[in-house]
């Protein structure tokens, strides 16, 4: 299965996974919040799940940058989260956007948020790129199905923060 094909294939299975709610659909309202390395890879580490369309809207619409996480902060400081790792993990307490000296929390700088479909998609291809060399090119349909259950179960294993 080619790269297109397999996107429209995780369009589908997205959509399909949509909650259905007095004859209607409901959005999913979810964005994957990802840090940025030093060699510019996302690692995603949290899954906001927003309780309000309006809230969504409201993030999407805001310009990349300074005002996602400002708006994020303002919804999430104080809250405390557990941070799965490999050695066990940590509650992570979210800081406000300002520190106490009025400059910016070190811990809102190489953020990324992305809708949950665009991480996984983004997954799928890194995770395809990582197995290409595990199968032949006659097995390029089982390559991105493989690719599509590690995506969707390293974002099934992130922590989820409902606001």
């Amino acid at each position: 299965m080619k790269k297109e094909q397999m996107q429209a294939t995780l369009a589908g299975r997205v959509s399909q996974q949509k909650n259905f709610i007095g004859g209607g659909t409901m959005r999913d309202l979810r964005i994957v919040w990802s840090t940025i390395d030093a060699s510019n890879r996302y690692n995603s580490f949290l899954i906001i799940e927003f309780m309000d369309e309006e809230d969504y809207e409201e993030f999407w619409s805001i310009s990349p940058g300074v005002g996602k996480s400002m708006f994020l902060s303002k919804k999430l400081a104080g809250k405390k989260v557990f941070i799965p790792n490999d050695v066990g993990g940590y509650e992570l307490e979210f800081p406000p956007y300002f520190d106490e000296y009025g400059r910016k929390n070190l811990f809102w700088y190489n953020n990324v948020y992305e809708s949950y479909r665009r991480a996984l998609e983004r997954l799928t291809e890194e995770w395809a790129e990582r197995l290409r060399d595990y199968y032949r090119k006659d097995e390029e349909e089982a390559l991105w199905e493989e690719a599509r259950e590690r995506a969707e179960e390293e974002l099934n294993s992130l922590p989820v923060v409902r606001i």
